[in-house]
């Protein structure tokens, strides 16, 4: 096989959200980002160009992918699959107004307790996983990624082998940066973390 470089695959977390949203389990429902706090995430994203932008189609993602689109002379690959988890009958409310036993039951098996009309966690897993090999196939090599701060944990347990309760143990605040590396090989393609920046953006 002959060598190619490697494909980067930038994965970034949307800006802070324009509303306060502690307790609140904010899914699919269309939340809008700080302008502010998209454009100096944009801003600090200008140091790099890409050969594509694939986003989330929530307003919270697409706001940050238009910006860098724009500076890169790029059009949006908007990307279903990158949504956040959707949570069905609790999205989009408090915690405090979710049945405390129903909540209670959640927390106690969070990745096999299923509310109402909410995808499961391994519906989300699978869906995520799709969305990790199509970032794989896609043929530009600078790949920008915006999405949640959900998908960023799915994801990052794919490429790490991480198990489901480590995954609470990431903390992916707002406008964290992701950076990847994928060589391809003659099984499967070779990934590596290059680098993790912080976000609170």
């Amino acid at each position: 096989m002959s060598w190619s470089p490697p494909k980067r695959i930038q994965l970034v977390r949307h800006a802070k959200l324009v509303s306060d949203t502690v307790g609140v389990f904010i899914g699919h429902t269309d939340l809008q980002a700080c302008v502010l706090s998209s454009q100096q995430l944009a801003e600090s994203l200008q140091t790099k160009t890409f050969d594509a932008v694939v986003s989330s189609p929530l307003q919270r993602c697409q706001i940050l992918a238009e910006q860098v689109a724009k500076s890169n002379k790029l059009q949006v690959d908007y990307l279903q699959a990158l949504q956040e988890r959707n949570w069905g009958a609790w999205d989009g409310l408090n915690s405090a107004d979710i049945k405390p036993s129903d909540l209670q039951a959640y927390y106690d098996d969070p990745f096999h307790y299923v509310m109402p009309q909410a995808e499961s966690w391994d519906q989300m897993r699978a869906r995520i996983n799709q969305a990790w090999w199509s970032l794989l196939n896609h043929p530009a090599q600078d790949i920008l990624c915006v999405t949640h701060g959900g998908v960023l944990r799915l994801l990052m347990q794919q490429i790490l082998g991480l198990t489901d309760p480590a995954l609470f143990q990431l903390k992916l605040d707002y406008g964290v940066q992701i950076l990847l590396e994928v060589t391809p090989t003659d099984t499967q393609p070779f990934v590596q973390l290059v680098e993790i920046r912080s976000g609170n953006l």
